[in-house]
């Protein structure tokens, strides 16, 4: 399962204090409420969500905002918890991605 699915698991289910579910999540990344709408009518909104994000550079979409994020809308102990050894695995290969890449561009 990838890390994004995984995601979506958690937050994609709304839950009555929208806060907690990726509405809220969207909310403090700095999306406006029709985005929110948006992704509302997608089949994965949560997968949409983050797919939108990083294609929005003024949105600062890095793994730590969305840790903080994730924090900030009370999600810490479940999603971090769940998915942190994923997004972790994720982080590593695209670190090891980069430096194969770089080390190709040097020779």
């Amino acid at each position: 399962m990838t890390v994004i699915s995984k995601l979506g698991a958690y937050l994609d289910p709304e839950k009555a204090d929208y806060v907690k579910d990726y509405r809220g999540l969207a909310e403090v990344i700095g999306f406006t409420v029709e985005d929110t709408f948006h992704f509302q009518r997608q089949g994965k909104p949560t997968q949409d969500m983050l797919y939108q994000w990083g294609t929005r550079p003024e949105l600062s979409p890095t793994v730590d905002n969305l840790i903080k994020h994730l924090q900030s809308i009370g999600r810490s102990y479940d999603v971090i918890t769940e998915c942190g050894h994923l997004i972790k695995k994720d982080v590593d290969q695209y670190k090891t991605f980069q430096a194969q890449r770089m080390g190709n561009s040097l020779t």
